[in-house]
Order: structure tokens, then C-alpha cells, then sequence
């Protein structure tokens, strides 16, 4: 056919650097030892560093957003939990009652 050419089969490539020849002979793939650097660095963002090197690496700004993204959290977590549905639709419903007739939804088609 058209593609009877086609090599089938894994594609291999040569080790060039010296980090994928050491891992490779741990027996370690490149694809998990990027997981593990990936899943690593992930756990060391955003949070401050408890070892006695180091500390709160983090700036003023960061600080302060991180701060007011909990005071907004708890905010937004206090009104959500202080009205229940039925307080809610009874709000709602007496919204639409005190507004105009213009916002009424027209009728369509025939009826």
C-alpha cells in the first residue's frame, strides 16, 4: 500500500545529556522523573519554608494578596451559608415584584 515504507515500531532515540543516561540506568523514565520534579515543585509554591535555612520567602504584595484572599473566602463563605434557599428565592421574588413592567418577559406567539 501507500505506506508500506513506514518503519513500524518504538522510536529510539540517543541519550545525550548525562541526567537521562544516569536515570536511565536507575531504571527510571524520563517521564517519571519529570512527574517527580514537576510534583515537587508544585509542593514548594505558595507555601513558606519551615527548614532552619530558610523562611517566608514570599513578598509584601503576596502576603497581603494571600491575606485577602482569606478575609474575602470567609466573607463570601458567611453570606453563602446565612441565608437559606428559601430566604433567597423569597428575596429574589420580591426583587422582580418592585420592578417596572417594562422588565416583564413579553409574550410570544400565539395564546
Amino acid at each position: 500500500g501507500a505506506y508500506a515504507h513506514v518503519v513500524r515500531g518504538k522510536l529510539k532515540l540517543k541519550a545525550s545529556s548525562s541526567s537521562s543516561a544516569s536515570a536511565a540506568s536507575k531504571g527510571v523514565t524520563k517521564k517519571k522523573h519529570k512527574k517527580a520534579s514537576k510534583r515537587a515543585s508544585r509542593e514548594d509554591d505558595g507555601r513558606p519554608e519551615t527548614s532552619s535555612g530558610g523562611g517566608d520567602r514570599r513578598t509584601a504584595a503576596e502576603k497581603a494578596y494571600d491575606a485577602y484572599k482569606s478575609k474575602h473566602e470567609d466573607r463570601l463563605i458567611a453570606s453563602m451559608a446565612s441565608a437559606s434557599h428559601k430566604d433567597k428565592v423569597a428575596a429574589f421574588n420580591e426583587k422582580l415584584s418592585k420592578l417596572s413592567e417594562h422588565h416583564d418577559i413579553p409574550k410570544v406567539g400565539p395564546g
